[in-house]
């Protein structure tokens, strides 16, 4: 497992929210209440796909609630994203923030799941780009 949460945590949008120690132990917890397999989550972070399922979307959730990027009411805190993306340039987390709070979902639920699908996109694409030049 904790090969898997490394390699999530490495991958996850590069997010340094908080140690290391309360990231596991965050996404510990949310593997845990959801149900979602271990091997899903690594798939997540490595490939930063997100199937459209119940599990991966309510994991999505309890994890960006407990790193402090989704309030209760289902809000997402992009302004808490802002400074805990690393290997960005500002002008790319500026974008990137910008295209994605324009998406909602339905509900809590729909809310994290779309945010975060937004943000693997954009991140892919930047990524892209850099591999280019």
């Amino acid at each position: 497992m904790k090969t898997h949460v490394l390699i999530f945590l490495f991958l996850f949008v590069m997010i340094t929210a908080y140690s290391a120690e309360n990231q596991n132990l965050a996404i510990a917890k949310c593997i845990q209440k959801t149900g979602i397999s271990e091997t899903i989550v690594a798939r997540m972070g490595t490939t930063l796909e997100i199937p459209d399922t119940s599990s991966a979307k309510k994991f999505l959730m309890c994890l960006n609630k407990k790193m402090g990027f989704q309030d209760d009411e289902g809000q997402i805190l992009f302004d808490n994203m802002k400074d805990k993306l690393v290997g960005l340039t500002d002008t790319e987390i500026n974008s990137t923030i910008s295209t994605c709070k324009q998406v909602k979902g339905s509900n809590s639920i729909e809310n994290s799941y779309v945010a975060t699908k937004c943000i693997f996109r954009k991140i892919k694409a930047i990524l892209k780009l850099k591999k280019k030049k």
